[in-house]
């Protein structure tokens, strides 16, 4: 079940991390997503960006990451990059509904 607090959470360190984007990476990000990030994060939560280490370094939260890899499939990936992504996920829900039908048999 996903918790709202830890996406909250989430949306904050999200935010910090789009900040520190290069604006070439910056400008592909659709402003009302930066406005929902912003409208739905938890702004007494704090989160340190460590200035020493790279982005996919930080110490981030598993949410964090997750929504880290959908926001780079839809708004920063190259098209080829796109195309292995959609692939991923077609594949990755035929395993599922092969899974639920075996598990229903």
């Amino acid at each position: 079940m996903i918790n709202k607090s830890e996406y909250e959470k989430a949306y904050l360190e999200l935010y910090e991390l789009i900040k520190r984007l290069p604006l070439k990476d910056r400008i592909k990000i659709p402003n009302d997503f930066i406005e929902f990030l912003k409208d739905n994060m938890n702004s007494n939560y704090t989160f340190e960006y460590d200035e020493s280490k790279n982005l996919l370094d930080q110490d981030i939260m598993v949410e964090t990451k997750a929504l880290l890899v959908q926001l780079y499939k839809k708004y920063l990936a190259k098209p080829e990059e796109k195309e292995f992504w959609n692939k991923y996920n077609i594949e990755c829900m035929k395993k599922n509904q092969n899974k639920i039908q075996k598990n229903n048999n």
